[in-house]
């Protein structure tokens, strides 16, 4: 149950965050929404063994989080959640790459290890730039810029309604579990053989309160359309900022910055 509330608290800190009002926040939806994916496609875009590219397009993420005063720590603790599937996926390549590139102070980096660098980071970065989407737009907005470039009606009718009822099945998750441990006494979580049966009560449970809103909608004149949604303007500004976006995003991925720096440095 502590895991529950956790989770349900973090969704609600992320609609609390997409509600601030920073210059972050105040840009156009969609103009976030290109420069989200430009950033994830540039991301992608380095072979597995480029890791000077990747290092420098993990700044832009820590200057983007004081400007929208997003806390590192909210981002951090979300974005591990994903770390341990890409570990999985990357953990091949220290085993099956194992040529040696160069030598540091004696000790052998192999392609595996900078392979295994790369899906770590890669995973890393385009975790934290949806992160920061959804933590500086709220989700009504996002569906209003999907809606307008003609997404599917079933699609966004779909993640309407998938987003609002997290929350009522995190909270029939919580009655059902309060409900076992007042019937339970002492015993700590929840016992094997009473998983299938607790499992079987939320599943009723969740199918007939999805009934009862279904009803309620409709009362409220729902005919299975998801309304449109008005969006301002884009303005001088959020051109600006977009075309300031893209030319630093080239910038950083077809110049190797990194090592240009590397070369001032140490030569």
């Amino acid at each position: 149950m502590p895991k529950m509330q956790t989770a349900l608290g973090r969704l609600n800190s992320t609609e609390a965050l997409s509600e601030k009002n920073t210059c972050v926040h105040r840009l156009h939806p969609a103009v976030k929404t290109v420069i989200t994916v430009i950033y994830i496609l540039c991301v992608i875009s380095y072979n597995r063994y480029q890791l000077n590219g990747l290092i420098t397009l993990a700044v832009l993420p820590f200057i983007v989080m004081p400007l929208a005063e997003i806390p590192i720590s909210a981002i951090v603790k979300r974005m591990l959640v994903a770390l341990p599937f890409a570990l999985l996926a990357a953990i091949s390549n220290l085993i099956f790459d194992t040529k040696t590139v160069f030598f540091i102070k004696g000790f052998a980096v192999t392609f595996g290890m900078l392979a295994f660098g790369s899906v770590i980071i890669k995973t890393a970065l385009t975790v934290t730039a949806v992160l920061l989407l959804v933590s500086t737009t709220p989700f009504t907005k996002l569906l209003a810029v999907v809606q307008a470039v003609h997404l599917p009606q079933v699609l966004i009718m779909q993640l309407t309604l998938t987003q609002r009822y997290i929350y009522v099945l995190v909270e029939e998750a919580q009655s059902t579990y309060t409900a076992y441990r007042l019937r339970a006494g002492n015993v700590k979580g929840v016992q094997i053989r009473d998983m299938g049966t607790l499992l079987g009560g939320l599943l009723l449970r969740s199918i007939h309160r999805a009934e009862r809103i279904y009803n309620a909608m409709h009362c409220r004149g729902f005919k299975g359309e998801y309304p449109a949604q008005t969006i301002k303007k884009v303005s001088v500004t959020d051109i600006f900022t977009l075309v300031a976006a893209l030319s630093v995003l080239a910038v950083l991925r077809f110049i190797p910055i990194a090592e240009l720096l590397g070369k001032v440095l140490f030569f």
